[in-house]
């Protein structure tokens, strides 16, 4: 049985970020995904001002995403094919960007591993429970009938979210 003080279930950015930041505050952290990585997803390719913000407050280096492309203005157009182009903040700094999630969400968990997060990918979560009568002792189960425990248990697994179903919210 692997144990941590900390299991995060999911791997994409706001799994990755939450294992970073706990990594670097000394705790053992367990990040799993069910996915080996680089994966790809369908969605969130475009970054937004808060989203890059956080980025660098992680320390993500643009420069180590090959599909990262600064965004300086958008182009908006109407059914009619009406277009308009509203340029982004002229000023320093960068307040859009799009980069493909592959890229983007392995660097990530390259930073959290760099940090001390230990990675288990390729790993479903079937199941999460507390022990009875233990202070603050949740066992995740794996797909493989592997059980990892910790002190908590970060569900960052989306929508469908296994640790959140059996918990029965």
């Amino acid at each position: 049985m692997l144990s941590a003080d900390v299991v995060v279930v999911g791997a994409g950015p706001a799994g990755s970020a939450t294992a970073l930041h706990l990594a670097r505050t000394g705790r053992d952290v367990l990040l799993v995904d069910r996915l080996r990585f680089p994966r790809d997803k369908c969605c969130g390719d475009g970054l937004t001002t808060s989203a890059l913000r956080e980025l660098e407050s992680l320390g993500l280096d643009p420069g180590a995403v090959p599909s990262w492309q600064a965004i300086d203005e958008a182009h908006l157009r109407s059914p009619s094919g009406r277009e308009v182009v509203v340029p982004l903040h002229p000023g320093p700094g960068t307040y859009a960007a799009v980069a493909r999630r592959t890229e983007l969400d392995a660097e990530l968990v390259r930073l959290a591993v760099q940090a001390g997060a230990r990675l288990l990918e390729g790993c479903s979560v079937e199941g999460v429970a507390t022990e009875s009568g233990a202070p603050s002792a949740v066992d995740v189960t794996l797909a493989d009938g592997e059980t990892l425990r910790a002190r908590y248990v970060v569900a960052a697994d989306g929508m469908w979210s296994p640790v959140r179903r059996s918990l029965g919210v």
